[in-house]
């Protein structure tokens, strides 16, 4: 009598291996949620301290912040969308979105007659999975700097009650 083999897995072996890819899986994909969710926070804080140095100079030559227009990140100068909105980053699409505006009156900087304060407030995209729970940033003028992970800070008029970043 000839002896055959089985060549093959059995459907344990099969179900084992397939229990470990799952393990991995369920550990991987929500260290690189957090992982892109840090990293589109740190781009947010990054543009939001550039923007502030930009700001910065634009009232050292002018005297107020009347006009002024950011660079973005291609070399060119302007706003996203309207005269208020930045988008970081600023090609395809965005993970957050930057809202700076005259600190009385809430209007465009490009618009107003005459500033001598700024808010910037910086939301998460809605539309991105990765970035559900991420922090919402408030910047003013003063050197007052706030964070939210739930609520943007859009309308805030101050950073009483919030977390400092």
């Amino acid at each position: 009598m000839m002896k055959t083999s089985n060549k093959g897995f059995t459907l344990v072996e099969l179900m084992v291996v397939v229990m470990i890819i799952a393990i991995f899986a369920a550990i991987a994909v929500p260290s690189y949620r957090n992982h892109i969710m840090k990293n589109s926070e740190s781009q947010a804080q990054t543009r939001l301290h550039e923007l502030t140095l930009e700001l910065e100079r634009h009232k050292s030559t002018r005297l107020n912040y009347k006009g002024f227009a950011p660079q973005k990140a291609d070399g060119t100068y302007g706003y996203d969308a309207g005269d208020t909105i930045l988008r970081v980053p600023n090609t395809g699409t965005y993970t957050y979105e930057i809202t700076l505006v005259d600190g009385a009156t809430g209007n465009s900087l490009e618009t107003v007659t005459s500033s001598n304060s700024w808010k910037m407030s910086a939301d998460p995209n809605p539309n991105n999975t990765n970035l559900a729970g991420a922090e919402h940033y408030l910047v003013f003028s003063n050197g007052e700097r706030c964070k939210d992970s739930v609520n943007s800070l859009k309308n805030a008029t101050s950073c009483a009650g919030k977390t400092s970043w």
